[in-house]
């Protein structure tokens, strides 16, 4: 029996990325021939959003023969609840006092609240007395697991600690296989726990941009271990490219080589940094900007410049005798440069202090 788990779509309208991004989902999930498709929380951004998608979920959901699964998170727990119709093959779990059999596993619920520590514990409790020898116990979990060490932006634009949180020793001796969980959304994470599994799958889709790389869901089979699958959804991707005024390339064309080397679903946010000799190039500094400003295309929606002309440094004789010295010393190519741009940083800071 296999499981596709996603989370953190956080829908808004019809056709956007977003979207397009359930839309990928319910395919891989077909292709996949997966039996049971779980979304752990925030389908929805907003409750305002849920009674307008309703119908057009319905149609999406319907075409696919797989039973779906949805469970409220802390954006969409006031709109999301059991008895909500989106179609034959889909269930809400919103209480945390019901499960649900479906072929070989037995599905709990723990939907967002506003609860931690001891509420938490006594819910935990009333799952370990229900779960079933004779099937694999998932639990549906939207919250923060407190084992992880990670930044707040990992949670999209939370700023606000403490949602549902839980440490993976609570999940000890349940009878749980795996928690497959939802509200982080940077990337895919797998914690252990006595006897089962802890899964973040990270939102499918690049809901902000703190959320870099291509985007993954959880794809596995039951009584195996969550594996990562990539999805060709929307996702934005930090370029960094650092020049070296020493390079045979030309500079543009760097930079160029480097934003063709990513897809179209990648949202690149382009950080320009490092040296360049623009005399030697016969451009000015206004020039050189403009070419590289000209590299905006829908698929870049950001370029920073923080690079610097060095001509006056690396056209020297001191930075040339520095060099001839550099090159005859046995080091990693990777220590070579670093050394040479600490030298063109310390000659740059001592011509601007005279």
């Amino acid at each position: 029996m296999k499981i596709l788990h996603s989370a953190d779509i956080h829908l808004r309208t019809v056709g956007d990325s977003r979207w397009q991004a359930l839309e990928h989902l319910v395919r891989v999930a077909e292709q996949h021939s997966v039996a049971l498709l779980v979304i752990c929380g925030d389908l929805f951004d907003r409750h305002i959003d849920v009674h307008r998608l309703k119908s057009p979920l319905r149609d999406l959901f319907q075409d696919i023969d797989v039973q779906i699964i949805l469970l409220p998170g802390n954006h969409d727990v006031r709109a999301v609840a059991e008895g909500d119709y989106y179609g034959e093959n889909v269930t809400v779990l919103s209480r945390s006092d019901h499960f649900l059999d479906v072929n070989k596993v037995r599905v709990f619920a723990l939907p967002f609240e506003k609860i931690d520590g001891e509420k938490i514990l006594e819910k935990l409790l009333w799952i370990r007395q229900r779960t079933s020898s004779d099937k694999a116990n998932i639990l549906l979990y939207h919250g923060e697991l407190l084992d992880m060490i990670y930044a707040r932006d990992g949670f999209g634009d939370e700023d606000i600690a403490g949602y549902m949180p839980v440490r993976l020793s609570y999940f000890d001796g349940l009878g749980l296989d795996y928690v497959l969980a939802g509200h982080f959304h940077r990337n895919f994470e797998v914690r252990r726990y006595a006897n089962g599994y802890f899964v973040y799958p990270g939102s499918p889709v690049s809901v902000t941009k703190k959320e870099n790389g291509v985007r993954r869901a959880n794809l596995f089979e039951v009584g195996k271990q969550p594996m990562p699958i990539e999805l060709g959804t929307s996702h934005f991707e930090e370029v960094l490219v650092r020049l070296d005024p020493t390079s045979q390339e030309d500079p543009i064309a760097t930079i160029a080589k480097r934003l063709d080397s990513y897809d179209d679903n990648a949202r690149v946010l382009l950080t320009v940094s490092g040296f360049v000799d623009l005399r030697s190039m016969g451009k000015g500094e206004a020039e050189f900007a403009k070419e590289i400003g000209a590299l905006m295309t829908p698929q870049v929606e950001k370029i920073d410049q923080h690079w610097n002309d060095v001509s006056a440094v690396v056209q020297s004789d001191l930075f040339e005798r520095c060099m001839d010295k550099l090159a005859g010393e046995d080091m990693p190519q990777e220590q070579r440069s670093r050394v040479r741009e600490l030298v063109m940083t310390s000659m740059m800071e001592t011509q601007d202090a005279r």
